[in-house]
């Protein structure tokens, strides 16, 4: 269950603007343009990429995990860019309402954990690869079919 999503104020949100095509991050110029450093050319239709932090919990406990941009648009049911253009254009109130549908929800959770050294500090990461809306029903029949088993 997402209980707290993390999330930058004004349009710097939880999101950064990249290359369409490849994903790679783009810093804006003076003129309005997008420019990769990476690829080295200017991008004409840069695209807003989520990178999101939540927290995540279960009934052991609780956990900061990372999305990208398949989950996060899974979870909040809209594109950074839509978010975006609400912020921009003076609906907030809209934009924090689906912010706040999207704490509760039930899903099952794939994550890729590991360590990492930073500065001489070793950091667990948690990362969100994968993500399903739990099915109530399904879930009903399994642990009904559970105890009809036991004598």
């Amino acid at each position: 269950m997402v209980d707290f999503i993390l999330k930058r104020e004004g349009a710097e949100g939880p999101w950064y603007v990249s290359d369409p095509e490849t994903k790679y991050k783009c810093t804006e110029g003076t003129d309005g343009s997008w420019y990769c450093e990476r690829l080295d050319k200017t991008i004409q239709n840069p695209k807003r990429r989520f990178i999101m932090t939540c927290s995540v919990k279960d009934h052991t406990g609780s956990q900061l995990v990372s999305l990208f941009d398949d989950q996060a648009v899974q979870l909040l049911g809209h594109t950074a860019d839509e978010i975006f253009d609400m912020q921009v254009s003076g609906q907030e109130a809209r934009a924090e309402a689906i912010y706040k549908q999207a704490l509760f929800t039930e899903c099952y959770l794939s994550l890729r954990v590991k360590m990492e050294t930073y500065n001489d500090e070793a950091r667990q990461k948690v990362v969100v690869t994968g993500m399903a809306p739990v099915n109530f029903e399904q879930e009903c029949a399994q642990l009904t079919a559970a105890i009809n088993a036991f004598p």
